[in-house]
């Protein structure tokens, strides 16, 4: 999953752990035990009081220096703020030879306050599942269709490629109410599957 985030993401041992334009769903989990944190200064226009609710409930950190991020929430200071550095270098330079990030992608972290948030990596959906035909019929290996076999929303395969795009947002609980309604007037219309039902 690739989502578009202008942040550093670091992991729980806060070294830069991953190319920080790669897709989130294949590099976030090679963070140690799948936990990492994702820090960023305060230059995103109009999310100011959403981040102050954060705040408040503790699931956004906020502090004037990097040293004072590090402590609050609990990591080497002089890791973080050599992650930091190296990353800035990058941009400098223009080249990421860490990573190999594009110079369009980089950004430089030097303006306070800082932020800092844990992430978790977890399973949204699946991008592949039962092979079916244009009915959604579950088919077998020989892509035969299965007789009275379907399958729809996540556990329907032939659908995404090797990522789940989120630019489409409720893109899985859309096809599970798109392809539900359309095998049910199939199935609706199937007068001798609608008689084995009954």
């Amino acid at each position: 999953m690739n989502h578009p985030m202008s942040s550093r993401l670091m992991a729980s041992s806060i070294k830069q752990f991953k190319h920080q334009a790669a897709p989130m769903s294949n590099a976030g989990w090679a963070a140690p035990n799948t936990k990492f944190i994702t820090a960023f200064e305060e230059w995103l226009n109009g999310i100011e009081k959403e981040m102050g609710k954060r705040i408040e409930s503790g699931s956004l950190v906020k502090a004037e220096s990097l040293d004072e991020l590090a402590e609050k929430i609990g990591v080497p200071a002089d890791q973080l703020k050599k992650s930091v550095d190296e990353y800035n270098a990058a941009y400098q330079a223009g080249v990421d030879t860490k990573f190999d990030v594009p110079a369009q992608f980089l950004s430089e972290v030097k303006t306070a306050p800082f932020y800092a948030t844990p992430l978790v990596c977890s399973t949204l959906t699946i991008p592949f599942g039962l092979h079916v035909d244009n009915n959604s019929q579950v088919c077998t290996e020989e892509d035969e269709p299965i007789d009275g076999l379907f399958a729809i929303g996540n556990v329907q395969g032939d659908f995404f490629g090797k990522d789940y795009p989120v630019h489409c947002p409720g893109i899985s609980h859309s096809r599970c109410l798109v392809f539900g309604q359309l095998v049910g007037e199939a199935l609706a219309k199937d007068t001798v599957l609608t008689a084995l039902i009954a």
